[in-house]
């Protein structure tokens, strides 16, 4: 959880070396090079941070000592309880993280945010087919039933 949280402070730097760009007027590669980088930072990062941080929320919901196992690799992060749950909270618990990227996501659009925007966080609802962590858990949650 620590080394996801590392990703915080670097979206932060990214967004505000966008804004002073914006503020300054700032043009040319450098500009570019930043928009970019904040725009990965936030729209990719950000997701995957949310999506991770729904299934921890609800999995530690009520647990006196909640334990997780955090595995960050290059292009994927996953979080996997230690402490046992229920069937129920296994379901709930994968269907949190693409479920709340997916309301961020129609939210923008509802907002009228550009596409660019609004796909990395909708793009989440492929994580709910059988072949990715978040329909594996489901499928085996209701295979166990």
């Amino acid at each position: 959880m620590q080394t996801a949280l590392a990703w915080v402070p670097m979206t932060c730097a990214a967004i505000a070396g966008l804004v002073v760009e914006v503020l300054t007027g700032a043009e040319g590669p450098w500009a570019i090079s930043q928009l970019a980088l904040a725009y990965v930072a936030v729209a990719f990062v950000g997701a995957c941070l949310m999506h991770e941080l729904a299934h921890v929320v609800v999995a530690a919901w009520g647990v006196t000592s909640p334990r997780f196992d955090v595995e960050i690799r290059l292009l994927r992060c996953s979080v996997r309880p230690l402490h046992p749950l229920s069937r129920g909270r296994v379901i709930l618990g994968a269907l949190a993280g693409p479920g709340l990227c997916i309301t961020v996501g129609c939210a923008l659009a509802i907002g009228s945010a550009p596409a660019i925007w609004v796909v990395p966080f909708v793009a989440h609802a492929v994580s709910l087919l059988p072949t990715f962590g978040d329909g594996r858990s489901i499928c085996a949650a209701l295979r166990d039933a």
